[in-house]
């Protein structure tokens, strides 16, 4: 039985790895980040950010992660995110 139970868990740990971490700042809405989130968890929302950070800045802007957000391991948004998303979603050319 023992050997049974440590072969289960050693089949199943990949998948609890491999769980999608849940996001805690576009949680709702229409976003392209809160639509990757739904679909993805929080690594699909960083890509999607990450993708349009790149998008934008090719276009000529200038946006990095830490002038919106207060850290890069919560995602904490500062005052000025609403704003600056517009503007990163204009200069990006959408989501």
């Amino acid at each position: 039985m023992t050997k049974w139970l440590v072969v289960g868990a050693l089949l199943l740990s990949p998948l609890a790895y491999a769980k999608k971490k849940e996001c805690t700042v576009a949680t709702e809405g229409e976003s392209p980040m809160a639509k990757a989130c739904r679909e993805g968890g929080r690594d699909a929302a960083k890509k999607k950010m990450k993708e349009l950070v790149g998008r934008a800045n090719k276009n000529g802007g200038d946006f990095k992660c830490g002038r919106c957000h207060e850290d890069t391991k919560s995602f904490k948004l500062k005052d000025n995110a609403p704003d600056d998303l517009k503007k990163l979603l204009e200069t990006a050319g959408g989501g």
